[in-house]
This record gives structure tokens, C-alpha cells and sequence, in this order.
């Protein structure tokens, strides 16, 4: 979350810093067959930011994979909308789009609301499309 604020402040260089330390900190998990999906799904975010667009779709796969939201929605729905937001900004539209879709449709509010995506700017890549905007609106 840092990495990603100080992307935000335009701080590239200490946002790379930032990214690189949670590379190291997330896959020294990995080991942990406890810790995997989790660590896979943030490292996912991690690799986006660091511009690894195969490696952050295949960590942020492997985390879904390894937990779906159909054998559990709080949990399986955070790995899903963390990977929606990794394809988000990697240019994967579609992909998010249909994920978002089916977040939307499924009762986590905590990870994924309509007001979220109005608001959080690791949306911003899909802001323009008309099938997200509708996302957005409240029903």
C-alpha cells in the first residue's frame, strides 16, 4: 500500500523501492504452503506495479486458484478482486470488467463496492469504459 501511495504522490523511484521491498518480503513466504495464496495474491499488485504484467496475472491466478470464491466468498473474494485489480492496470479489461461483474454480484462489500470503484484510483485505467461506468452506478 505504501508503493502504491507514493505512485500516487508521483514518486516513482521510492515507489520502486517500496515495490521491491515487498517483492522480497511477499515470495519469502511462498515457502509457507499457509501463507501462499495470500502472499501470491499481493504479489500480484506487487508485480503490476513493478511493470511484470505476466507475473502479477499468473501470481494473482494462482491465488484464485488456490482458494475460488466458490469454495469461499469473503476470503476467495478478496483474491478475486485483487486479481480484477492487477488486470485493471495492466490493460487486461476485459478480464477485470467481467470480474468486477461477478464481485458485484456476490455479497463483498468488504473488498469491492460500487462506491470503491468510484473512488479507488487502481480503477482509474477503466474509468473511460461505458460497461464499467454502469458498474459504478448505484442500483
Amino acid at each position: 500500500m505504501r508503493a502504491q501511495a507514493l505512485v500516487q504522490k508521483g514518486k516513482s523511484e521510492e515507489a520502486r523501492a517500496a515495490f521491491l521491498l515487498a517483492q522480497r518480503e511477499l515470495e519469502s513466504l511462498l515457502i509457507n504452503p499457509r501463507a501462499q495464496a495470500d502472499a501470491q495474491s499481493y504479489l500480484a499488485r506487487v508485480y503490476t506495479g513493478l511493470g511484470q504484467k505476466e507475473a502479477a496475472l499468473k501470481a494473482g491466478h494462482r491465488a484464485t486458484d488456490s482458494l475460488p470464491v466458490s469454495r469461499d466468498d469473503i476470503v476467495g473474494g478478496f483474491y478475486l478482486t485483487q486479481l480484477a485489480m492487477a488486470e485493471a492496470q495492466v490493460g487486461e479489461k476485459e478480464s477485470a470488467l467481467n470480474h468486477i461483474e461477478q464481485l458485484l454480484a456476490m455479497p463483498v462489500g468488504h473488498v469491492l463496492s460500487r462506491a470503491s470503484l468510484r473512488l479507488d484510483p487502481v480503477w482509474d485505467p477503466l474509468r473511460g469504459d461505458p460497461r464499467f461506468q454502469k458498474l459504478c452506478e448505484d442500483k
